[in-house]
């Protein structure tokens, strides 16, 4: 997966990456490696979603 430039996330797309580590096995080091985004951007959007 190609990195999106200035770190422009869509809502559906943050929403999903936090779907893949809440319903998954995976870390949030792995699902961000994976997703090819910063773990603080994923570790950030974690952190709203249990808000």
């Amino acid at each position: 997966m190609e990195r999106t430039p200035k770190g422009l996330y869509s809502p559906e797309f943050r929403a999903e990456a936090v779907n893949l580590v809440e319903k998954s096995s995976l870390s949030v080091d792995r699902a961000a490696k994976q997703l090819s985004i910063p773990r603080s951007s994923l570790g950030n959007w974690l952190g709203s979603a249990k808000k």
